[in-house]
């Protein structure tokens, strides 16, 4: 855990970061959680990307061995099929901003592991892309 002067202790990564801006009152934004790379890199200003959802095979990536195991894994033949047992897509997900999803059916379009061990990705599902942060857990779960 990180120690603040005068604030108190924070969790590492993201978390902290939202901690510490709640108690100094500032505004809670991706950027101000190091969520968007202003560098013009994988966040940049399109973080939030999305396309009204097609067939899967309209993108290549959706036709994809590594896509058709995960449509597997739910018994489903379409992403329109494996909806019907998620709570979640991307594009739901977006309108919760800083609320855990616990389960997404996505591709993994970048990863960018930071130094804590946590990680940034850009997530990818029919719907459209957007970007996310993984915690170091997320990440040592899944090696």
């Amino acid at each position: 855990m990180e120690r603040q002067p005068g604030r108190g202790t924070y969790l590492p990564g993201p978390a902290g970061r939202l901690q510490a801006l709640r108690d100094a009152g500032q505004p809670i934004t991706p950027a101000s959680l190091g969520l968007v790379d202003s560098s013009g890199g994988w966040g940049g200003t399109g973080s939030l990307q999305f396309r009204d959802p097609g067939p899967d095979e309209a993108d290549p990536d959706f036709t994809s061995p590594a896509w058709i195991a995960a449509l597997a894994s739910f018994d489903a033949d379409s992403f329109k099929d494996a909806r019907l047992l998620l709570p979640h897509t991307l594009r739901t997900a977006a309108g919760q901003p800083f609320r855990k999803v616990p389960r997404l059916l996505t591709l993994v379009a970048a990863l960018t592991p930071s130094p804590s061990g946590d990680a940034f990705a850009q997530l990818k599902d029919p719907e459209g892309q957007m970007c996310a942060a993984l915690h170091r857990d997320v990440m040592e779960a899944t090696e």
